[in-house]
């Protein structure tokens, strides 16, 4: 069985209105590594943290940037109670075909 994904990109949309309190929840409840990913934040603050510390808030139209981690391991949740939020992720992930380019190297393409 292949551990790469079929893309290279993944978006994932987590609203805390859905998860139903104020308790912080795991953004990915499987494992998905990755390279870079970007968390913006739609709507109203959030907190992202990681091991159950969430001390940094992400306030609307920001955009939290970080590398080569596992979103499994970060966790989400609202800023202040009852004040919903939403989370966007755009992250890229192992596949076969970046996998390969990496090996080769920045080379110019074209």
């Amino acid at each position: 069985m292949s551990s790469f994904f079929p893309s290279s990109l993944i978006v994932k949309k987590v609203s805390t209105t859905t998860l139903g309190d104020d308790k912080s929840h795991n953004v990915s409840n499987v494992d998905i590594p990755f390279y870079a990913a970007d968390m913006q934040c739609q709507t109203n603050a959030v907190k992202l943290g990681v091991a159950g510390a969430m001390n940094f808030i992400l306030f609307p139209n920001e955009t939290y940037w970080t590398y080569n981690a596992n979103l499994k391991d970060f966790q989400v949740m609202n800023n202040t109670a009852t004040e919903d939020g939403e989370l966007i992720v755009i992250a890229t992930v192992p596949n076969q075909f970046v996998e390969d380019a990496l090996k080769q190297g920045f080379k110019r393409w074209g």
